[in-house]
């Protein structure tokens, strides 16, 4: 056979995809130098203030299709990878995987990696334009999105990235603009 390997690229999106603090937060406190499952601390701490309403980061408004970020459960453990304005994602339980919100997703992949921190990929439907952003819900047997934290309680998130591509790809760190890398793909024919 003949084998051919095609090479294709990726781009994340974000800006500042582990700089949450350049994010815009909204009823969050931000606290840096947790430590990420690459043994660094460069994770940040979300935590809900005792504002009675949504809690969430967000990034800036983007045209894509498939968020990821990779978490950990804390004193909370539900957590939305969301597209604002497209009104579209996915709620996970970052205690069991299960999921309890889903809105326009094609598909979806939680891989378990080191130390309780999960790397949560979700595809939509089709591209879409909206903002790039993670809620935290609280703990109810049906979560909530609109609660009061106490301004301790939170959950873990490192290493977010945002593609056109209809599959998440190998992460692209981005402390600004845009990166992109490049995927060799193998392909394989048959006589």
């Amino acid at each position: 056979g003949i084998a051919a390997v095609r090479k294709s690229s990726t781009t994340n999106l974000l800006n500042y995809s582990e700089d949450f603090n350049k994010w815009t937060t909204l009823n969050l406190d931000l606290i840096s130098g947790q430590t990420s499952p690459d043994n660094n601390t460069n994770a940040y701490k979300i935590i809900p203030t005792s504002a009675n309403s949504v809690h969430s980061v967000k990034n800036v408004s983007l045209t894509g299709q498939t968020l990821s970020v990779t978490a950990k459960k804390g004193e909370y453990k539900n957590l939305l990878l969301w597209l604002d304005s497209a009104s579209k994602g996915l709620g996970v339980n970052l205690d069991d995987n299960s999921i309890f919100r889903n809105v326009n997703v094609a598909h979806y992949n939680i891989t378990e990696l080191t130390d309780g921190w999960k790397r949560i990929d979700v595809t939509l439907d089709a591209s879409y334009t909206g903002t790039p952003a993670f809620y935290v819900y609280d703990n109810s047997a049906t979560p909530n999105i609109t609660f009061a934290g106490n301004g301790s309680d939170g959950l873990f998130i490192y290493a977010a990235q945002f593609e056109e591509q209809t599959q998440a790809e190998t992460y692209a760190k981005t402390t600004g603009l845009p990166v992109t890398i490049d995927l060799f793909t193998q392909n394989s024919y048959g006589t």
